[in-house]
């Protein structure tokens, strides 16, 4: 800055005015230090302001004013999204906190799926990791909407930030059963609101700005079920043209709703016996197959049995024994069958003898 020859004035209401105007930009300058939590630190405008003093002029830059700024988000580590939040101010220290928070996929609020989803928020030093910082906020979902609150780790709600600091914010997801059961391998979109106060004795607030992160639904768990248990074949006495199958499902009580089939291995693949299976209730336990429900063509070939359960009925994943049933059909035309062993034995690779 350099500094210009001064005026002499050229009135005494001239003389008496310039000072009223110096005081003028002071209180405007004042004024543009009171700001809010931007996106990034705002930088010197590059015009000039007059300022007054013993009636001689100085050129100035423009005025930097006091920010909180949010940088980029980093990419995603092993302890969650994180990104970096910045008070640029240059005096003021800010009191910060994310003060809401929504959830979306595919521009579709998600609220009722996050119900016992539980997400948090944990704040660290610039450069450090969050993976032992402690949880400062959390959101949960109402069912309709969710809502952030602060832990008892965070006095007052929200986090002290000095001028010219930086913090890591780093969100963290732990999906529950019904967030995986109904998205599943879907990528969420997070918009966290972060807002802002002066420490005392400033009294502004900043404007409200947002970080937008995205999260993937990790998988359902798998449903682990015990199998069926394939215990014996009988053939049945007196004409031997049938032989009854029992097996055993190692879980009490097994759902109204569960349907059970027996299967028959061609080459095609497993095959259901249609009568076999007719009539099986839930808590069947045995069933009668009949020797002229085996085709002709199968006769004194292995034929391999085993039973399929629906657990929740039709629509249901199914579950097959690993054991299966060896039977024979000895004569075709008189449909008598064997059992040639009377225990399930495990089940042969395709194109091996049982």
């Amino acid at each position: 800055m350099t500094a210009q020859q001064p005026t002499p004035p050229t009135s005494w209401q001239e003389r008496h005015t310039r000072p009223h105007a110096r005081r003028h930009g002071i209180r405007g300058l004042l004024g543009a230090a009171a700001v809010g939590l931007i996106a990034s630190a705002l930088a010197p405008s590059g015009t000039s302001e007059a300022l007054w003093h013993s009636e001689a002029t100085f050129a100035t830059s423009g005025v930097t004013t006091d920010a909180v700024a949010l940088a980029t988000p980093a990419p995603t580590t092993p302890e969650g999204v994180a990104t970096t939040i910045t008070n640029s101010a240059a005096q003021v220290t800010t009191l910060w906190a994310p003060s809401g928070l929504a959830v979306t996929s595919n521009g579709s609020n998600v609220a009722p799926a996050l119900v016992g989803s539980r997400i948090d928020y944990a704040a660290a030093p610039a450069g450090t990791s969050c993976t032992n910082a402690t949880v400062s906020w959390s959101a949960g979902s109402t069912g309709t909407a969710l809502t952030v609150a602060a832990s008892a780790s965070t006095p007052g709600g929200r986090l002290s930030l000095a001028p010219q600091q930086s913090a890591n914010l780093c969100v963290r997801v732990d999906a529950g059963p019904a967030l995986r059961s109904a998205l599943g391998g879907q990528t969420l979109t997070l918009t966290t609101t972060l807002g802002a106060v002066a420490a005392a004795p400033a009294e502004w607030t900043s404007p409200a700005t947002t970080w937008v992160t995205t999260f993937t639904v990790p998988a359902p768990a798998p449903v682990v079920r015990p199998l069926p248990v394939a215990l014996t074949c009988a053939v049945l006495p007196a004409n031997d043209k049938a032989a009854t199958l029992t097996w055993d499902w190692p879980v009490a009580p097994i759902p109204s709703g569960a349907k059970w089939e027996i299967l028959m291995r061609t080459p095609a693949g497993w095959t259901p016996l249609t009568t076999a299976s007719s009539g099986l209730s839930a808590t069947s336990r045995s069933a009668v197959i009949q020797g002229r429900e085996i085709p002709d063509e199968l006769a004194k070939q292995d034929i391999l049995l085993k039973v399929r359960v629906y657990p929740e009925g039709d629509t249901s994943p199914s579950l097959d024994s690993t054991q299966v049933f060896t039977l024979r059909l000895e004569k075709a035309a008189a449909n008598k069958v064997s059992c040639l062993s009377a225990n399930a034995i495990a089940e042969p690779a395709p194109g091996s003898a049982a």
